[in-house]
């Protein structure tokens, strides 16, 4: 009686033609990652990680495809590019089709140019680097853009353009494995080491680049080659179900345990890319991972999982945007975050069903006719696009008296930074004490403090000197290390940007007549506030105030330009519960310290209120994103900051 091999269906070679349903199932683990984390819930903080986990069996299953392609002397750049065409191209089309009509319908003016400018990039697959110098992946304005998501789709359309050409020159003589695998390192340890070394000095922009992703798909390449050119025989079962069972959890763990805190992409990006490695070197239908990641409904989840990715980040900005939610008031929050994340899904099944699934039959259309279709959808969305660029977002829809609620976001930054960039500029020691010397510490908050000064004419006459601390960083000045309570991937750019903060900043406190700092207070540093003013040394002669934090909750610009005058004015937004805890903690310490506090939520929004005003007494909006201030909110503040006289003339 024969004994049954202990090692049977384990996975020995990996041929380019062999279905490995396994690999359909870590598609879904990514796809259902990344819906949950976007779709605005806590319960996978770090599912942004499925990126990571799609780039590495992207990289494994081009490679793998390539490699037996050149092995059987078939390869063709036209074959290849053709099937990345049929494979990409008619769902993205078919979701910036259907887009376009909410976009038109849902979208402020800067909102919908920067969507068509979006729309641009996207169609030649550089996106990633358009989003790059427009916002960071976890910035709030994030929330407002529908293609944000095409950013993964250029890194790997990049990919797709030089890799096979980079397979091609090394995959020749007797050598061409050795060749190919010690490129592919090389460059994947280059792109590893520079995506850290960014990530590490808090570069947000590196999250979208190229150079600090190709890494990722050059890890799946190296499995590629690995199984298909190095592994002769199967591993032991043992191994087999460890190494898979440890890769999955790997993926579950960055998922559940990541933040936006967690620096990246860098180091930290191994654990869930090691986990898709580990899941694509070891995982078989006959693992226990293989066998659950092979179940159908997760293997069909992986099948759609290209057409729920593309929809699911605009599904998420119009339903944020239109009144989705309100719609749905009645109902548990988490029944609505459940609906919101199946729609994407149900959108991907259509689309794949009548999408996908006939363009990539080449009984459905030939090669030409394909590459026909695909400049001529291209050439259509553009002329699409181009309009709403030149056009600067149709701002005619929209009636001119609504200024203040259509203004760009670039010209809403430039207001609120700008006089304080202009004072900020001047390092020169204050001059005679003929006119009163004021030094304004802080971040974005300070400068929303010198718009209102200058809207309402306080502290004329004044010397005025500024320095601005980052809100990551915080203004902080003790015995402790303020590098201990920055998040892990500010914690490089803070080790800078605190040295230059405080240099030479004891003469300018030493000469001051009143020191101001007015700054978005986290827990950890207005804790230790009074601390920090003891140890700037400031003179008892000079008067210190500090400004708390200012809130006017979630501004909703599109929904506000159907309301009345009246509506506007009587409208009020919940503020937020932790803005409300450290304004109540800063006053109990600063009091008790006896420094002099002004508690902007108060002034603005009357004592111990957990709601606030989101127009003047005019109709005018205050706040675009709820904390900074627009020229007429400046005013307002500024006019009821005069009659608090805690500013008064000196």
């Amino acid at each position: 009686m024969s004994q049954k091999n202990p090692n049977a269906g384990v996975l020995r070679g990996d041929a380019p033609g062999q279905y490995r349903p396994e690999i359909d199932g870590l598609r879904a683990i990514a796809v259902l990652a990344v819906i949950i984390c976007h779709s605005g819930t806590t319960w996978v903080p770090g599912g942004f990680v499925g990126v990571d986990v799609f780039f590495v069996i992207s990289g494994y299953l081009i490679t793998r495809i390539l490699l037996g392609e050149l092995e059987a002397g078939v390869f063709t750049l036209a074959g290849f590019y053709e099937r990345r065409a049929r494979r990409i191209l008619p769902a993205l089309f078919c979701v910036l089709l259907c887009c376009l009509p909410f976009a038109w319908f849902l979208l402020l003016p800067d909102q919908l140019e920067k969507f068509s400018r979006s729309i641009l990039w996207a169609l030649v697959f550089i996106s990633n680097f358009w989003f790059r110098g427009e916002t960071g992946y976890f910035a709030a304005d994030a929330n407002e853009m529908p293609l944000l998501h095409t950013w993964s789709l250029g890194v790997e359309e990049q990919f797709y353009l030089f890799f096979p050409l980079l397979v091609f020159l090394c995959w020749r003589g007797k050598q061409r494995k050795w060749i190919l695998t010690a490129v592919v390192l090389l460059v994947a340890f280059w792109s590893l080491k520079y995506a850290d070394r960014k990530s590490w000095h808090g570069s947000a922009g590196v999250f979208f680049v190229t150079q600090a992703r190709v890494w990722e798909l050059f890890l799946g390449a190296l499995a590629a080659i690995y199984l298909t050119r190095w592994r002769a025989s199967a591993p032991r079962r043992w191994l087999a179900e460890t190494g898979s069972a440890l890769g999955l959890l790997m993926i579950l763990f960055a998922c559940a345990r990541f933040g936006t805190g967690t620096p990246f992409p860098g180091r930290y990006t191994l654990l869930p890319a090691l986990g898709a490695l580990g899941v694509i070197l070891f995982a078989t239908p006959q693992t226990l991972c293989g066998r659950l990641l092979s179940l159908k409904p997760v293997v069909g989840v992986g099948l759609v999982s290209y057409s729920a990715y593309l929809w699911h980040q605009p599904v998420f900005v119009f339903a944020r945007l239109s009144d989705f939610f309100l719609g749905l008031s009645y109902w548990p929050e988490r029944i609505v975050k459940i609906l919101l994340c199946l729609l994407p899904l149900a959108l991907a099944y259509l689309s794949w069903r009548f999408v996908e699934q006939p363009f990539r039959r080449k009984q459905f259309l030939r090669r030409d006719h394909i590459f026909h279709l695909s400049i001529g959808w291209g050439v259509l969305l553009g002329a699409i696009a181009l309009g709403g660029v030149w056009s600067q977002g149709w701002p005619g829809r929209f009636s001119p008296e609504e200024s203040d609620l259509l203004m760009s976001h670039g010209a809403r930054t430039r207001y609120v930074g700008g006089r304080f960039n202009e004072i900020q500029k001047n390092q020169e020691a204050f001059g005679a004490a003929d006119r009163p010397r004021v030094l304004i510490l802080g971040d974005s908050y300070a400068q929303d403090l010198v718009n209102m000064l200058h809207e309402n004419k306080l502290l004329p006459g004044a010397q005025i000197r500024a320095r601005f601390m980052p809100p990551i960083c915080q203004i902080y000045r003790g015995g402790e290390d303020a590098l201990a309570f920055v998040e892990g991937k500010y914690k490089k750019l803070c080790a800078e940007t605190i040295p230059r903060f405080h240099e030479g900043l004891r003469d300018f406190v030493d000469q001051a007549d009143m020191v101001v700092l007015a700054a978005s207070w986290t827990e950890w540093s207005a804790e230790r506030l009074p601390a920090t003013l003891r140890n700037l040394e400031i003179p008892p002669q000079t008067r210190v105030i500090v400004l708390g934090r200012k809130n006017f909750g979630e501004v909703r610009r599109r929904r506000y330009l159907e309301l009345s005058r009246e509506e506007k004015i009587a409208l009020r937004n919940a503020s937020s519960p932790a803005h409300l805890r450290i304004n109540a903690r800063m006053k109990q310490n600063l009091d008790a310290a006896g420094i002099e506090f002004i508690d902007l939520h108060a002034i603005v929004c009357g004592e111990a209120s957990g709601t606030c005003p989101v127009f003047t007494p005019e109709g005018k909006l205050i706040s675009h994103d709820g904390g900074h201030l627009t020229q007429a909110g400046a005013a307002y503040l500024g006019r009821l900051l005069k009659e608090h006289s805690a500013l008064g003339t000196m």
